[in-house]
């Protein structure tokens, strides 16, 4: 496909476009999703009180971005975690779009739900800390976390939870630690950079926010919201940090955006494509953890993989035709689940989020393609545990790209 335009007449133009499109359908991605149907049996789900070293959080939470449906992912979800799973519901779900808040730094957008997005930030921040830290002190080590949103502005106080837990368990001296450094890694695997402030934001949706509180930065627009205080304040931060995550920790794979802040680290699909996802994750280690001894974070979008294998999403980014003229993909399941185990293998792996999935979009067909995608990166996180007993059962159906 030909990239310059000598003569820009309307029949041109549309036969151009034509061949453009035609990009998407040949060759098709020769990767098929395996048969599901999710089937959920009558037995009583509830937390596993055998004192397991995997917890799970459930995000039941809407309120970061404006497609109803959402907080309801985490309890399809649980259902792919192997039996010995503890999981902790710290959420409870709110009514939908309680308030817009004007702001001074941005005369054309309200924020949405301020309140209800800071303060639930809050209670999830203390919960993973407070339910992680007591399983550390009694046991010497760190459990497996995972949190399962709801959407991604959750990320804010997930993150903030894991940062100071580590940071806390490097200071307090706890032998056998699988890092020594303890400032946070965080891999953001999203279509989306959401490092958006409350002065910058057009949507006004904090879901595509909470990577800039992470890193410290707007606080005069954070604070004018007046729920975000505490993501400033030492109080809540890492011992001896100025932020939750500093910039040169932080990497994105997947963005499918243009760059907005160069000095931080994103390595786009294009990249992706090609110099292959294994040589993406060793690029990314050595930028972001030269020496290996730092605790990683990894925060999955589901709306990073192709919309033809996640439609259920609130926010999917279209295939469409990037500035070399090519197609632009997102990522396929044996992408993803690449990065988690990848990850994984460093042994420095602290927990992960899995956000974003909303069973109330799309067909049955939809949804039962991006759970079957949401399960294949959760077998990637549980990979070796024992699965015997599994709450969630797979059924016949046809899910193919």
């Amino acid at each position: 496909v030909e990239c310059t335009v000598s003569y820009p007449t309307l029949p041109f133009m549309l036969s151009r476009l034509s061949k453009q499109l035609s990009a998407f359908v040949v060759p098709k991605p020769s990767y098929k999703l395996p048969p599901i149907g999710i089937t959920i049996g009558r037995r009583r789900l509830h937390d596993n009180e055998d004192g397991s070293g995997d917890y799970a959080f459930l995000g039941r939470f809407q309120h970061g971005q404006g497609r109803n449906g959402v907080q309801r992912g985490p309890d399809v979800l649980r259902t792919f975690l192997p039996p010995t799973v503890r999981t902790f519901n710290p959420i409870s779900p709110l009514p939908h779009r309680i308030e817009q808040v004007p702001v001074s730094g941005n005369n054309n957008t309200v924020i949405h739900d301020p309140k209800a997005v800071g303060e639930a930030n809050l209670i999830l921040y203390k919960s993973m800390l407070e339910e992680t830290s007591q399983y550390l002190d009694k046991n010497g080590r760190l459990p497996s976390i995972l949190l399962l949103g709801g959407d991604h502005s959750l990320g804010l106080g997930s993150i903030g939870a894991v940062s100071t837990l580590c940071a806390q368990a490097v200071s307090k001296g706890v032998k056998g630690l699988p890092f020594s450094n303890p400032e946070l890694v965080v891999v953001w695997v999203d279509a989306h950079d959401d490092v958006l402030t409350p002065f910058s934001t057009r949507s006004g949706n904090l879901h595509g926010c909470p990577v800039s509180p992470l890193l410290g930065w707007g606080e005069k627009a954070w604070k004018e919201l007046k729920h975000f205080d505490w993501a400033f304040d030492r109080k809540y931060l890492p011992p001896g940090q100025a932020s939750f995550v500093q910039a040169r920790r932080l990497a994105y794979i997947g963005f499918r955006g243009d760059v907005r802040h160069p000095d931080i680290l994103s390595f786009s699909m294009n990249e992706v494509t090609r110099v292959g996802m294994e040589e993406v994750i060793k690029r990314c280690l050595q930028a972001v953890d030269p020496e290996g001894t730092r605790p990683i974070h990894l925060s999955f979008d589901i709306d990073a993989m192709d919309p033809r294998v996640a439609p259920s999403t609130g926010t999917p980014v279209p295939n469409l035709l990037n500035r070399s003229c090519t197609p632009s993909y997102g990522l396929f399941p044996p992408q993803g689940t690449q990065i988690v185990e990848g990850l994984k293998a460093t042994g420095r792996l602290v927990a992960m989020d899995l956000v974003e999935v909303n069973p109330d979009i799309g067909d049955a067909h939809d949804v039962n393609c991006t759970l079957a995608t949401s399960k294949e990166l959760i077998d990637a996180w549980y990979k070796g545990v024992d699965r015997s007993g599994e709450r969630g059962a797979l059924g016949p159906s046809s899910c193919q790209v």
